[in-house]
């Protein structure tokens, strides 16, 4: 960066000082991108903002990436999960809250382009394998579910309900499920690790452009049946077993035609 985009170098180094979770979630993401082929160049305008990188993948249409990162402290208050390694056993609760936030204050950023936009939602915290994994992705899609009990009905009665409030693509209109948000196409879920990050995704059932979601590779997906049929959720992943894909953190290293500034 500091070879080819010297402004957004000094950017990022303002960031590094002030925010470096921040920052090092943008570094990491930036090492995978480049590791998986996507070829990411710095898509912001420093000092106005914009999504962060714009990826070509070789065999897949360009995509911009927006990525963004959870405080680990306000992650272990929402959760109940201390940020540290014990021996002591602890209850925790997802944070679906904390995600749906991103969601909700990204989507205006990701507006007015005309190609894919992906949200990459990031987290350094010792439970960020269970709290980022696919049941997240799944309560992020369609909101925490609850049991909905009628009063003196049979048990056969019993039914799981949701309200979509913490969802991050649905809402509730008049009694009719709508999309929200379609400026995000995709998000992904990063937990950041020492040595590597693990992924899963999530895909919009009507975004404003469709994100070819493939570029991935392994990383399962979880998307939506869409349009709905009966009103019912129902919810599949891309993968036969999912679980988070894992990728070695790998050091970026410029290449000749990089230094020469071509």
């Amino acid at each position: 960066m500091e070879i080819r985009y010297p402004d957004h170098h000094w950017s990022f180094q303002l960031r590094a000082a002030g925010d470096p979770d921040a920052a090092n979630a943008e570094a990491v993401l930036f090492s995978w991108l480049r590791s998986q082929a996507m070829s990411p160049m710095p898509s912001d305008a420093p000092g106005i903002g914009g999504p962060d990188y714009l990826c070509s993948p070789m065999f897949a249409a360009p995509f911009l990436i927006e990525v963004t990162s959870l405080k680990p402290e306000a992650v272990s208050t929402r959760s109940g999960w201390p940020d540290e390694l014990t021996e002591k056993a602890h209850a925790f609760g997802m944070i679906t809250a904390n995600l749906w936030s991103k969601a909700r204050n990204k989507a205006s950023q990701l507006g007015g382009c005309d190609v894919a936009r992906v949200l990459a939602i990031c987290l350094t915290h010792v439970g960020a394998g269970a709290l980022l994994g696919t049941l997240a992705a799944e309560w992020l899609m369609t909101s925490q579910p609850k049991l909905s009990v009628p009063v003196g009905g049979p048990l056969t009665a019993v039914r799981q309900v949701t309200d979509l409030s913490k969802s991050a693509f649905l809402t509730s209109r008049d009694g009719i499920v709508v999309p929200v948000r379609q400026s995000i196409s995709a998000v992904l879920l990063i937990a950041i690790w020492e040595h590597e990050l693990h992924a899963v995704g999530m895909l919009h059932p009507q975004p404003a452009v469709l994100f070819e979601y493939r570029s991935f590779g392994e990383v399962p997906f979880l998307r939506l049946d869409w349009p709905l049929k009966d009103a019912a959720l129902k919810t599949e992943w891309l993968v036969g077993s999912p679980a988070p894909t894992a990728y070695p953190h790998i050091p970026v290293s410029p290449t000749d035609e990089e230094l020469r500034g071509a």
